[in-house]
């Protein structure tokens, strides 16, 4: 996976952050979730934030109007250009999920791609009705599909083996990470597959043990 892959992955869950706004998501719970990515994204280490900026810069070029605007401010309100050292929790991450990368044989870069992918999909899914406009949850997942969907083959690969690889990180969370994959039916679109996902609301209910709501949308797409 390539930090342009990762930049794509980025750019498309904080559009949605930006776009959302109060009005159909709690302000606490729009923090918690700008927060939790961008600390996801602090993973990919301090040697890469030059390519990661540019990355930014290249993806906000093929945007337009407000979109291109929200990712062209990402490297800035992040911090990015000034940033000279971590938290050193992070630092740790960093060193133990390198050294877990190498013996899986993937890229440390998918592995912060799909610690992204995470935090934004186990975050979206617990949001209440207090929290989150109906329907709202259902365009980050299909926004976010639609991106991962879209990766090049080998980039798709190495994703769906990150899983695995930071599942542990997330303890009591670990078999809802694992399940991703299957959750965005990213082996199908691996296969050359369109697949439609299954909505948070589903997801919810599935991890519950409930059987689906007949009055919401199973799928999204």
């Amino acid at each position: 996976m390539t930090i342009m892959d990762l930049a794509r992955i980025y750019a498309t869950v904080y559009i949605f952050i930006e776009q959302i706004g109060e009005e159909l998501l709690d302000l606490d719970a729009n923090v918690s979730l700008g927060e939790y990515t961008g600390d996801a994204l602090d993973h990919v280490g301090l040697e890469h934030l030059p390519s990661l900026i540019a990355a930014f810069d290249a993806v906000a070029d093929t945007l337009d109007g407000e979109e291109a605007s929200i990712v062209r401010d990402i490297s800035e309100s992040h911090g990015l250009q000034d940033q000279s050292e971590l938290p050193q929790r992070i630092e740790a991450n960093i060193v133990r999920q390198r050294a877990v990368c190498q013996t899986a044989g993937i890229s440390p870069i998918a592995a912060v791609a799909a610690r992204i992918v995470t935090v934004f999909t186990l975050l979206l899914e617990r949001f209440g009705d207090e929290e989150i406009e109906p329907g709202v949850d259902d365009e980050g997942m299909r926004r976010l599909a639609a991106t991962l969907h879209a990766l090049p083959p080998e980039s798709l690969a190495e994703l769906i083996a990150a899983f695995d690889v930071i599942a542990p990180d997330f303890t009591s969370d670990a078999d809802a990470v694992r399940a991703i994959p299957r959750d965005f039916k990213l082996r199908e679109a691996l296969a050359g597959a369109a697949p439609l996902v299954e909505a948070p609301a589903t997801l919810r209910r599935a991890r519950a043990g409930l059987p689906p709501r007949v009055s919401v949308p199973r799928l999204i797409g």
